[in-house]
This record gives C-alpha cells, structure tokens and sequence, in this order.
C-alpha cells in the first residue's frame, strides 16, 4: 500500500510484533532427542504505526530474533505460564549476530542414561569385591556375593541394550503422536478463530434394540 505525505508515523523502541510460522523442515533442536519434519519459529520484530485512510497500519522492520521449537514446546510455552525457568527453544537468529548454528543431531540422552548407570554398576561391583575380601567374611557370604558379581556383570548390560532399544522405539512413536494432536489443534484453533464451529465427534448408539422401548413423543 502507498502512503501519502500527510500520514502520520510513529516509531518507537518498544513497538514491535511477533509473528508464528509452522515451518517443514528436517532439524535437531535444543532439548529434543528426535529430528523434526515439522517445528514452530517464532520471531519479534521491530515496528511502526502508520495512520492512514483513517485506519492504523503495523508494519514490521526490522527482525530482533527468531527461535525455533518443537510442537511440544510450544505449546508447554503457551500453557505453562510462570512455572519453571521458561521452555527451551533453539536460537536461530540473533540482531547484531546473524544466524547461529544450531545442534546437528538430536540430543542422545538415552546413551548417556545407558553410560552412566553402567558406571554406577561398575562402581557398585568393585565395592562387592572389596567386601568379599574383608577378613572374617563367611564362605556363605562369599558365595553369595559370587552369585551377585556374576548376575551384574553377566546380565545387566544385555537389559541396558534392550532399555535403550525400547526406549527409542518410545520416543519415535510419541513423536510421532503428539506432532499428529499438535497438528489437529492447531487447525481446530484457527477454524474457531475465524468463526467456524468446531467439528463434533459423531456418537453411535450400539445398544441393541429392546422390547421395551418406548417410540414416539411422551
């Protein structure tokens, strides 16, 4: 739109605007353990008001930041108001530094969960060893911790592997899941903003007929 001279314009610093996109991509984020075919960005801009035709024009001009973040995220943002220390989210672009690399794979948390209660294991049987060796230990006891040291060292890293496992196959499937819910209220939401009513499951009757039901108005 043109605008003629004897508009009015006002810019201030602490006008701005924020815009929402749903973007499709391929991406790691901060604090997610999946890549992302789908994911929020949300940018603050700089802005002016022009005042025209009788009419109050925003643009915006000039980015301030751009983040990104998982569905989830975004709706724990819009849903969790001051509760915690604020939801992660990915820094794409910063004004004064420009763009910033951001993770190249998804955060492995199940390999360090894996690495760590193995070292806890670890550390518990050197302390059975050191408490089969103390002077006065019965040989019941001592054979006893032997059945222990074998059950650890034997089984436990075959269950960590089968935890891990299962583990990725959860987080894969509830990825999946939620982007499926985030995605269906995002456009229930937008059809109610534009004033359109919102769909209706359809409910079946799936009682059988009886003798004693009664047709007609009463």
């Amino acid at each position: 739109m043109a605008f003629g001279d004897d508009d009015i314009k006002e810019g201030e610093p602490y006008m701005g605007t924020v815009q929402i996109s749903r973007v499709s991509g391929h991406v790691a984020l901060f604090d997610s353990e999946a890549k992302h075919q789908h994911f929020i960005a949300l940018r603050i801009n700089h802005a002016d008001r022009r005042r025209s035709l009788s009419q109050d024009w925003i643009h915006s001009k000039g980015q301030v930041v751009e983040v990104y973040m998982t569905e989830a995220q975004f709706a724990a943002m819009i849903t969790s108001l001051n509760m915690g220390a604020g939801t992660p989210c990915t820094l794409n672009w910063i004004k004064g530094e420009g763009s910033i690399q951001g993770p190249v794979t998804p955060d492995d948390r199940i390999d360090m969960f894996h690495d760590e209660m193995l070292e806890r294991l670890e550390r518990a049987v050197e302390k059975i060893k050191a408490l089969k060796e103390a002077p006065g230990i019965s040989k019941k006891n001592q054979a006893a911790l032997d059945g222990i040291l074998t059950e650890i060292t034997s089984n436990t890293g075959f269950v960590a592997d089968q935890f891990g496992e299962h583990m990725e196959h959860c987080i894969t499937k509830a990825k999946a899941e939620v982007e499926a819910y985030l995605s269906a209220y995002i456009q229930r939401a937008g059809l109610t903003a534009l004033g359109a009513p919102e769909p209706k499951p359809a409910v079946t009757d799936h009682r059988k007929p009886s003798p004693y039901d009664i047709e007609g108005e009463y």
